[in-house]
């Protein structure tokens, strides 16, 4: 039965050499680039997806920063005002809830006095003064972590 295959092989190497140039080969040469091809568009299509996503993030991040800094100028305005600078809290706190109905983010900030505790106006109950309390230090455990802390951070920013 071999040497019968051997035979009609070799009595049939033109129709056998016709065969692998016009269907064979070609064949396997398009598939080749066609799955060359396939590969690429999807890597394309996916970069393309990835710039479109990154624009969309770039596009909020602007925004965002857009805001924060509009909310910035105007608190920053607002801590001009002399009831800031001589501590009349109830005047502070008129101010920051109008600053609040103006702009809903502005809810977000504290106020900060040197050698005192922050102070969060709008937490605060209707008709209540601020009375800073005595500044708290750290002790024994905490110290200790936020000594290790501090620690970490500077590696981490070295």
């Amino acid at each position: 039965m071999l040497e019968s295959l051997k035979i009609t092989i070799r009595r049939q190497k033109k129709l056998i050499l016709i065969f692998l140039l016009t269907i064979f080969i070609p064949s396997v040469t398009l598939s080749i680039f066609g799955i060359i091809a396939l590969r690429n568009e999807r890597f394309r299509l996916e970069k393309q997806f990835r710039e479109k996503q990154l624009d969309l993030v770039n596009l909020i991040k602007s925004q965002v920063d857009l805001k924060i800094t509009e909310l910035e100028k105007e608190l920053g305005n607002l801590v001009q005002n002399p009831s800031f600078v001589n501590k009349e809290y109830q005047e502070i706190i008129t101010l920051a809830e109008n600053q609040l109905e103006k702009n809903r983010l502005s809810g977000q900030f504290f106020v900060v006095y040197n050698g005192n505790e922050p102070w969060f106006p709008p937490f605060q109950p209707e008709g209540s003064g601020f009375t800073p309390g005595p500044i708290r230090g750290f002790t024994g455990m905490e110290k200790e972590k936020s000594d290790r802390a501090e620690n970490y951070e500077f590696v981490q920013n070295n």
